[in-house]
């Protein structure tokens, strides 16, 4: 399957550009070719959070995070504001029991008639037999590693 040339990318794509782990030259070379991005304004939140993670379980430092924010925000990536999206969101998170931040890039995916491109296996099943496309970094890229 070759990766959409637009989509939407989620916390989980993102974060394979900074920490170290499956696909992550898969994900950076896909960024370097220019993707067009979409997200909601939610993933800086995220991702800051992931890294926080990171850093208090002792796997990554905290000079090295505040990097990774900043490239974070130097990568070409369409921002929605997370208010646009939220009423649909909401009903995406009731109708297949996925958390509601989830469920905001699945809504904006689908306001914007874009796939969703996701680390997230687990979410790719609970969106599985519904208008909602979702694209899994396992779909694209597991033959190939």
């Amino acid at each position: 399957m070759t990766p959409p040339a637009a989509c939407v990318v989620d916390t989980n794509v993102v974060m394979r550009l900074f920490v170290s782990g499956a696909y992550m030259r898969e994900v950076q070379e896909y960024f370097a070719g220019s993707p067009e991005a979409h997200a909601p304004d939610l993933l800086p939140v995220e991702c800051t959070n992931a890294l926080w993670k990171y850093i208090r379980a002792g796997q990554y430092r905290l000079d090295q995070a505040r990097q990774d924010l900043l490239d974070l925000f130097s990568l070409d990536i369409r921002w929605t504001p997370t208010g646009d999206v939220l009423p649909h969101a909401l009903e995406i998170a009731a109708a297949r029991d996925v958390s509601a931040y989830d469920a905001c890039y699945v809504a904006l995916a689908e306001q914007l008639q874009l796939p969703l491109l996701t680390a997230d296996n687990r979410l790719a099943v609970k969106m599985a037999g519904s208008q909602h496309v979702v694209v899994t970094l396992d779909s694209l890229f597991a033959a190939s590693s």
